[in-house]
């Protein structure tokens, strides 16, 4: 019933705000938009026809090109795109996201000219071997004397699924006019879309790109 209200605009605003909310992170809800989008498609359609065969027997058209039978079916995928695209890109981004922190943040490069490198080494060795916990203890004693820490603990935090922590470092990072490849806004993105908040995340990606921020190339990655 809620599918059919939220399409037939009967949910209240905070009703509305709520059941997209669940959409975004109930993948079973969103095959049941999905499969609701797709039956009213073909209804839609199927009525588009029967109109089309009243009008046509009452006047042809003055184009014999014109199929207005081409129109219905167009209609009826604007509906199911309209509906169901967000859920393709929202699982195909996710799943590159979740990837790409699997593939190029399960370790920490060094960086040239990192004061007390011994310890920043240690805290990457824990990183590493996913004792985030430990090498935060170890960040944090180091955290006033290099900017990069900044990004290594944002980091840990994002393994440790504590988003808002992790947020919390990233928009430190991305106001730090010290670092030249500054992925703040980048990190941030990754963080909206592991939250379900995927299309801003993935608009914040596109911004990335456009502005040729850190992590422009990735986040090209991530959408291609």
């Amino acid at each position: 019933k809620n599918i059919d209200d939220y399409f037939q605009q009967k949910l209240s605003a905070d009703d509305r705000k709520v059941f997209e909310e669940k959409l975004t992170s109930n993948p079973e809800l969103a095959d049941e938009v999905a499969f609701y989008a797709h039956t009213k498609a073909i209804e839609r359609e199927n009525v588009l026809k029967e109109r089309h065969a009243e009008w046509s027997s009452r006047k042809q058209s003055d184009n014999p090109f014109f199929s207005f039978g081409k129109i219905a079916t167009g209609l009826a995928a604007m509906l199911v795109l309209a509906v169901g695209y967000w859920f393709f890109i929202r699982t195909d981004v996710t799943q590159q996201t979740d990837l790409y922190i699997e593939q190029n943040l399960a370790t920490l490069g060094s960086q040239m000219g990192e004061a007390d490198a011994d310890s920043l080494e240690l805290a990457k060795t824990l990183y590493a071997e996913k004792k985030y916990t430990e090498a935060i203890a170890v960040f944090e004693k180091q955290i006033e004397k290099s900017p990069m820490v900044i990004e290594y603990l944002g980091l840990c935090y994002l393994q440790l699924k504590d988003y808002d922590v992790a947020s919390s470092y990233f928009d430190k990072l991305e106001t730090n006019n010290e670092i030249i490849n500054n992925k703040g806004k980048f990190y941030n993105a990754l963080v909206l879309i592991k939250q379900g908040k995927t299309q801003r995340g993935e608009r914040q990606l596109k911004e990335v790109i456009d502005q040729n921020l850190g992590g422009k190339k990735d986040a090209e990655e991530i959408l291609d």
